[in-house]
């Protein structure tokens, strides 16, 4: 859970990635536009001119897509004669050719991420009876560089305008009656919160008002023009990632007053080298410091209980650090790829200890977080030890070899990920659980021995090993996870013991796998199982088999011929999508043998 709230800015990232993707796409393909033309019109029945829209129940349109490529709009506030009240969830996403959009005062309603990704877009023009701005409305509207907000928006969320990176200002009316501006800052008036900093405002410094009750989620988000801030007695809590990404920030003055501060709140201030927590924080929240690579020193209160996980996530300045006694819970790895060396404890510390460059926790003699920064290229887990806990080595580049003892009893999720320098590990019977993601991306691992102890392959545990090409499986395991061995390049063939009754989803995927029996005990081959594994060439089947899922086989396009055992009763439309020359072998009057005929497949009879 921990990395999925730090890994959460990832989504941002993936947006862009999948915006770029496409536009490639449409460079490459001299027929694109038409194709999406054609594509656009199937899917809204509803047009006029360049808009989609969809009926309401009181008789009014509201907009539920945009189909044009000019580079200024004026919003019709009729379509079809029908007054357009509303624009729709993602209506004009990704609309790259608009700079301008008039949006007419018929209108009162818009919906979520109704400009999401409109790039170009420098100006907007809300309409006079608009109530609220939702969530992501704006996100990623990196050219719009003003926002006038009309009186009548009561509301506005506090995402609503993530990636707005040249944004300059807001503006208002003085009399507005649900906001106001303090220095910049846009502010809700009814409780006083601060919601949002301009992202492009060129102020390197902010002295939050001694007004200002409270600071929303997301209000400095991105703010990489700021250097320092104060923040005053009047706050009592930052919220989640209220000054995430502030690159710039070296200086930051927080109140004794402040109570909490809120999961991944400075990730990404990678200019901050110290910060001073008021003594009355109880928690350092997941992710909070996750990033700042300059962050050199932090003491720690007396009166924290709580450390999250990947709490210093990429601290690589960070070299030591004191944990007092009052600290009772450690999360999932707080320190992966720091540069932690050390870490003080009383001698008395009730709830942890250091043990041989690892911070351990007494209670159960699992191994919390090994040290990176120690940057050893072996090391030995201290005998004694019961689990290797969630994330523990996660990141730790300069290990080649890990030594597990017979002590050890399970190793937790993501336990290794991303140690890629790492050759070999030979893991003791002992063992009797392995986590999903264990050994994710080991990209220097190429051989795994696993004990007969455990009971299944977690999902994903070695995806992208990339050179990964032997692994004996015992005859314990029962099942393969989903994405267990995808993309393991140089995996070239895999002994699956009859004890395997389930190979999950994508478990081979991208892998290159070129040959595989399945034995007749594998009743259950998940979706996308084979798929994309280009070097795939020879399949055998089990008679155990009664289906064959979606996209199973899917663009393994050496694999020209495969035997369909009479078993099976379903074989998914596309269970061999972009095949053009498949032959399929199947028993006569078989379900594979109609298939294969209602699908324009080659087919022929066993011997």
């Amino acid at each position: 859970m921990a990395r999925k709230q730090f890994l959460s800015f990832l989504l941002i990232f993936s947006l862009l990635i999948s915006c770029a993707s496409a536009l490639a796409e449409a460079d490459d393909d001299d027929d694109w536009d038409d194709n999406v033309d054609d594509a656009w019109e199937m899917e809204h029945p509803l047009r006029s001119g360049d808009y989609a829209y969809a009926l309401l129940d009181d008789g009014t349109v509201e907009i539920t897509s945009y189909g044009g490529a000019d580079t200024e709009i004026v919003i019709p506030d009729t379509l079809d004669g029908k007054p357009v009240t509303a624009i729709g969830e993602r209506a004009f996403y990704y609309s790259l050719s608009l700079t301008s959009v008039t949006i007419p005062d018929s209108v009162t309603h818009i919906s979520q991420k109704a400009f999401s990704c409109c790039f170009q877009l420098t100006s907007i023009t809300l309409p006079s009876g608009l109530t609220a701005i939702e969530s992501g409305t704006f996100d990623l509207c990196k050219s719009l560089t003003t926002i006038d907000i009309p009186d009548s928006v009561a509301a506005i969320a506090d995402d609503a305008f993530i990636g707005c990176k040249a944004l300059q200002s807001f503006t208002l009316s003085p009399n507005h009656p649900y906001f106001f501006l303090a220095d910049g800052a846009l502010c809700r008036t009814v409780d006083s919160t601060l919601l949002f900093y301009p992202n492009a405002r060129e102020n390197r410094t902010y002295r939050i008002p001694d007004g200002i009750a409270a600071i929303s989620a997301y209000a400095f988000y991105d703010c990489d023009l700021l250097e320092s801030v104060v923040i005053p007695d009047s706050i009592t809590q930052i919220p989640e990632r209220a000054f995430y990404g502030c690159s710039a920030l070296a200086s930051v003055s927080l109140p004794d007053s402040l109570t909490e501060i809120g999961i991944a709140a400075f990730s990404f201030c990678a200019a901050l080298t110290d910060i001073r927590l008021s003594a009355s924080i109880t928690e350092i929240s997941a992710g909070l410091f996750s990033g700042c690579s300059s962050l050199a020193t932090l003491e720690i209160p007396d009166s924290v209980t709580i450390i999250g996980g990947d709490a210093f996530f990429g601290c690589t300045s960070l070299t030591s650090m004191t944990i007092p006694d009052s600290v009772t819970e450690i999360g999932a790895n707080p320190f992966p790829r720091s540069g932690l060396q050390s870490i003080t404890l009383s001698l008395d510390n009730p709830n942890f200890a250091v043990v041989d460059g690892a911070l351990v926790r007494k209670a159960d003699n699992t191994l919390l977080s090994y040290f990176c920064g120690r940057q050893d290229a072996a090391y030995t887990i201290p005998q004694g030890i019961l689990a290797i806990g969630d994330n523990a080595f996660a990141y730790a580049d300069s290990l080649q070899s890990i030594t597990i003892p017979d002590s050890v009893t399970s190793i937790g999720h993501s336990a290794f990920l991303f140690c890629r320098g790492l050759t070999d590990v030979t893991i003791p019977d002992s063992v009797i659980s392995i986590g999903n993601s264990a050994f994710s991306d080991c990209s220097s691992l190429a051989t795994v021995t696993l004990p007969a102890s455990i009971s299944e392959i977690s999902d994903h545990l070695f995806f992208s090993c990339d050179v990964l090409s032997s692994v004996s499986i015992p005859d314990s395991v029962t099942r393969i996870g989903e994405s267990a061995f995808a993309s393991c390049d140089q995996l070239r063939t895999i002994d699956i013991p009859d004890s395997v009754t389930i190979i999950d989803h994508g478990a081979f995927r991208l892998s290159g796998i070129a040959s595989v029996s399945i034995p007749n005990s594998v009743t259950t081959i998940g979706n996308g199982a084979f798929s994309y594994c280009d070097t795939l060439t020879d399949v055998t089947l089990p008679g155990s088999l009664t289906e064959i899922g979606y996209m199973t086989f899917a663009h393994s396009l050496s694999l020209t011929s495969i035997t369909i055992p009479a078993s099976v009763t379903f074989i998914d439309n596309d269970a061999f999508k972009y095949h053009n020359s498949l032959t399929l072998t199947v028993a006569p009057d078989s379900y594979a043998e109609e298939y294969a005929k209602a699908h324009k497949i080659d087919y022929t009879y066993p011997d």
